[in-house]
């Protein structure tokens, strides 16, 4: 017995040891911020939309039938289908199940830095705290996209190209998955790659690398290839991926190290790592680190950054902190590291009063959001709802609806027949269209009306009321607004005998017009006899309509010349969207 009470002492003491707390507080610290913070962001929601597809025997698609890959990262969406397919809720698990990858990492951070001092009170884990209090780390950390495991994945990578016995095989791994989470992750690899030829001299251990990362990166590019026709996913165009936007991008760049200044402070390490390693080898992870924190920060701000603040960085950010704790760890000094240390810690502490000040609410810096602020808890439960509505009305119909920014959750929660998605991520040929301007990074391709009309567009969900809107362009479904994009006959035929729906059935519109006709002025008819072929008589069958609806304008005292240049200009219209007049007016 008293060996027993001894043991569980020791077991206590070793728990309380302070070294342990200072490893395992980041982590804890780390959790329950994020934990707090969980939300999913609605780009999200297209990648759910292609696992609730996958799951339900339609393919790997947004829309059934059509193959285009609308996301940028393979294995997050294969990894979201097998946990959906054991029964976990997508949403949920794109709230919490990043979560664990982020504290993965906070746990591989703090534990390297106590295991490379043995246990000494001075194994500060300065990389896990920064990290662990980096807001937007922690907002990342949910939001159901895949930033916190490609982070993780980067910081392993890493540390395993860069240990003192590289292990070349499993860094070629860990680099493939980081490239098959996110297609950036083959810039990691080749400066990885690039590091391990120069440490090595020798071909040998590069050969493993990358024999490794091409067996497991090599399969996903011919399923790519095989399976969407093209080796990059479509989003690489939808944003203009080739293109650079250096002005915005230096805007990206300034917003996120002028809020993180500590971060700033931390490329000090960058060169103090090549300076220092010359004579202490353990430097090689700063040096690595060094370059690929360099290279991102080149890459992003060529693209433009994002709209989403702090996103396209929060990768690179352990990697910049690793660095510098690395440099501390390193200095002959103990109080140099100690100060360095509550200085880092307090000034990423510091950083969030200035970034709430900076991103008020749903304001914009230059085009740049604090995204969370957009999809509470109450905006995705007002698009759960919705969705709910649409697919109770629209589902099992060949209805085909047009997204506004912000609406692929109703996709999703709807499991809408077709959805357009409004930046052309999941459409080919609205993402290779060429941008007449920058603007807004994400936000930049406006999808024309003819655009729309070649796509079949039915119906495009509104924010709020219709009210600047012809009557005869309204719907609502149950309490929500929309708009009409082109009456089909068979389909408004086949809806209005659901309950919930209202609209005015074109032909009585078509009444109602020519009684009111007195009181229109000439100019406006004429504008809506062309605007009545763009929107109808464009796709039904209907002479008898149309053969009525131009006597009465006629014998209104509107001129026949004026009612057949109408006619061509709808023609003309038409034929930009690729579709031919379905009825035709008679000859003059």
């Amino acid at each position: 017995m008293h060996d027993l009470l001894c043991s569980a002492a020791v077991q206590r003491r070793a728990i309380l040891n302070p070294v342990v707390l200072v490893a395992v507080l980041p982590v804890a610290a780390g959790l329950v911020e994020t934990l707090r913070r969980a939300w999913v962001c609605d780009d999200a929601f297209i990648s759910f939309r292609y696992v609730d597809h996958l799951l339900r025997g339609h393919g790997l698609v947004f829309n059934p039938g059509e193959r285009v890959e609308g996301y940028t990262h393979f294995l997050w969406v294969i990894l979201l289908a097998a946990c959906n397919r054991l029964g976990f809720d997508l949403v949920e698990l794109g709230r919490y199940l990043p979560i664990l990858f982020f504290v993965a990492t906070l746990f591989v951070l703090a534990q390297r830095a106590w295991r490379l001092r043995a246990g000494a009170w001075m194994g500060l884990p300065i990389a896990a705290w920064c990290l662990a209090l980096h807001h937007d780390a922690q907002l990342f950390a949910s939001s159901g996209l895949e930033t916190a495991p490609f982070s993780l994945l980067l910081v392993l990578g890493l540390l395993a190209a860069t240990a003192t016995r590289p292990r070349v095989g499993l860094a070629g791994a860990l680099y493939a998955l980081a490239t098959l989470m996110r297609p950036e992750g083959a810039l990691y690899t080749a400066t990885a790659g690039a590091f391990l030829l120069w440490r090595a001299r020798a071909v040998r251990p590069i050969a493993a690398f990358s024999a490794t990362w091409m067996a497991l990166v090599a399969p996903c590019l011919v399923f790519r290839w095989i399976y969407y026709g093209d080796l990059l996913p479509n989003s690489f165009y939808a944003k203009s991926g080739a293109d650079s936007y250096w002005s915005q991008g230096w805007q990206y760049t300034r917003l996120y190290f002028g809020i993180y200044f500590v971060l700033l402070a931390a490329l000090a390490a960058i060169p103090a790592s090549w300076v220092l390693r010359r004579r202490r080898h353990e430097l090689d992870t700063a040096l690595l680190a060094g370059i690929q924190v360099l290279l991102t920060i080149l890459y992003v701000t060529r693209l433009g950054g994002d709209f989403m603040f702090a996103r396209f960085f929060i990768p690179m950010t352990p990697l910049l902190v690793l660095a510098a704790e690395d440099v501390l760890r390193v200095s002959r000094r103990r109080w140099v590291e100690i100060t360095a240390a509550v200085l880092m810690v307090g000034s990423t502490l510091a950083a969030r009063p200035l970034r709430s000040r900076t991103f008020v609410g749903r304001e914009r810096v230059h085009g740049i959001v604090d995204e969370a602020n957009y999809y509470t808890a109450e905006t995705l439960a007002m698009m759960r709802r919705q969705g709910d509505v649409l697919g109770r009305h629209l589902n099992g119909t060949r209805a085909r609806v047009a997204l506004l920014p912000g609406q692929d959750a109703v996709a999703y929660f709807g499991r809408l027949p077709y959805a357009l998605e409004s930046q052309g991520l999941t459409d080919a040929e609205l993402a290779r269209l060429p941008l007449a301007t920058r603007g807004r990074p994400g936000h930049e391709r406006g999808i024309t009306l003819e655009q729309l009309l070649a796509r079949h567009i039915h119906f495009r969900l509104r924010y709020g009321l219709t009210t600047n809107l012809p009557q005869y362009k309204q719907i609502r479904f149950d309490d929500l607004y929309g708009e009409m994009i082109h009456y089909d006959r068979e389909l408004m035929q086949e809806i209005a005998r659901r309950p919930g729906i209202n609209f005015i059935p074109f032909a009585r519109h078509v009444q109602d017009f020519l009684q009111n006709l007195s009181t229109i002025p000439p100019r406006r008819v004429v504008d809506d006899y062309y605007q009545f072929h763009i929107f109808y008589f464009g796709h039904n069958d209907d002479p008898a309509l149309l053969a009525r609806l131009r006597t009465a304008l006629i014998a209104a005292g509107i001129p026949e010349a004026h009612l057949a240049q109408a006619e061509r200009l709808a023609a003309q219209t038409l034929q930009a969207a690729g579709l031919a007049p379905t009825t035709s007016a008679p000859t003059p």
